[in-house]
C-alpha cells in the first residue's frame, strides 16, 4: 500500500511534538535569592502561572510548533479601568454622578474633554495626600459626552515632569457615556499589567524553556505531581477560576465581591484607547478627601 508524501510527513510531524503531559511541569527562573526567583507553572489543560514575590499572571497556553509555546495572558489582565453605567432617580436632568472605586489604589486623572483634536486637560481624581477611602466615593458634575482616564504608577504631586502641567503621550483609554445612563461607576483593575500580552516560549533539548521576548531561560524544576498537595490545590483552584471566568457569559452585570453588589449596573465597552498629550492640572483635584483625626471614617468634597 502505498501512502502519499504530504500524509507521511504530516503524520512523521504529529509523532515529534510533544505531548501535553511531557511539557506541563514547574519551570524557575533564578533570582538573586529565593524571593526573588519568578516560577512557571505549565499545566496540562493548557493553563499557565507565572508566581513572583508580590504576585502572579495567569492564562493560557498552546503548542505553536514542535518545540514552541505561545502563552497569551488572560484577558481580565487587560484594562485598566472598568466603566459601568445605570439610570438613577435623584440626579438633576443637567448633571451626572460618578463613582470612583479603587481609584486611590494608583495615580489616576480623569478628562471630561469632548474634543477629540486638542491637547486634553486632565484632573487628578485625588488630591495630595487623600487618606480618606472607606466609603464610596461619589462626585456630581455637569453632563458630559465622554470621558478620558489615564493612570501611573507614581503621584502626581511629587512627580518632576508634572511641574509644568505640559505631559508628553500617557496612555488614554477613552469611554463613551450612553445617554440612557447618569449614574456612572470607575472601577480601577488592580490586576492590570503591562508589557507582553503574548509570550513564546522554546523547549530546548534540555526540557527548559528559553523565553524569546526577554532571552531568558526557565529551568525544568520537576513534575505537577511531584509538587506539594497545598501547591497542587492552589494551582487547580487557579486553573478552574481562569476557566470560570472564560466561560461566564453575564459580565454585564456589575458585581463584585469587593465592593458589593451595585443593582443594575451596566458594563460600557471603552471606544478606543490611544496615546496623547495631555494638560493636568493638580490644583483642582476631582475629589478633596482629608481626614483630620485618625477616628473619621470620611471627609472628602
Amino acid at each position: 500500500m502505498k501512502i502519499k508524501l504530504p500524509i507521511l510527513i504530516f503524520f512523521l510531524l504529529v509523532a515529534n511534538l510533544p505531548s501535553r503531559a511531557q511539557i506541563s511541569g514547574s519551570y524557575i527562573l533564578p533570582g538573586g535569592d529565593a524571593m526573588s526567583a519568578t516560577h512557571l507553572y505549565i499545566l496540562s489543560d493548557n493553563v499557565y502561572v507565572f508566581s513572583y514575590f508580590g504576585g502572579m499572571d495567569i492564562g493560557k497556553w498552546k503548542l505553536k510548533s514542535d518545540n514552541v509555546l505561545e502563552l497569551t495572558r488572560a484577558d481580565f489582565y487587560d484594562d485598566e479601568f472598568q466603566v459601568y453605567g445605570r439610570q438613577s432617580s435623584g440626579i438633576k436632568k443637567d448633571s451626572i454622578s460618578i463613582q470612583f472605586s479603587r481609584c486611590e489604589d494608583r495615580a489616576t486623572a480623569i478628562s471630561f474633554d469632548d474634543s477629540t483634536n486638542q491637547r486634553l486637560k486632565f484632573y487628578p481624581v485625588f488630591n495630595e495626600n487623600a487618606n480618606c477611602f472607606a466609603s464610596r466615593i461619589k462626585k456630581n458634575i455637569r453632563k458630559t459626552n465622554q470621558i478620558h482616564l489615564f493612570c501611573q504608577p507614581n503621584d502626581f504631586y511629587s512627580d518632576p515632569s508634572f511641574i509644568d502641567q505640559v505631559i508628553d503621550k500617557k496612555k488614554i483609554q477613552t469611554f463613551d457615556l450612553p445617554k440612557q445612563f447618569n449614574e456612572f461607576l470607575i472601577v480601577f483593575n488592580k490586576k492590570a499589567k503591562s508589557g507582553y500580552k503574548t509570550v513564546h516560549m522554546i523547549l530546548n533539548e534540555k526540557g527548559d524553556l528559553f523565553q524569546a521576548e526577554s532571552g531568558r531561560t526557565f529551568r525544568r524544576s520537576g513534575n505537577i505531581l511531584d509538587l506539594p498537595e497545598e501547591d497542587k490545590k492552589g494551582l487547580q483552584e487557579i486553573s478552574e477560576t481562569l476557566k470560570s471566568k472564560e466561560n461566564k457569559h453575564n459580565d454585564t452585570v456589575y458585581d463584585s465581591k469587593d465592593d458589593g453588589k451595585q443593582a443594575g449596573f451596566q458594563k460600557i465597552s471603552k471606544i478606543k484607547e490611544d496615546w496623547r498629550k495631555i494638560n493636568i492640572d493638580t490644583a483642582h483635584p476631582v475629589i478633596t478627601s482629608v481626614c483630620d483625626q485618625p477616628s473619621q471614617r470620611r471627609s472628602y468634597r
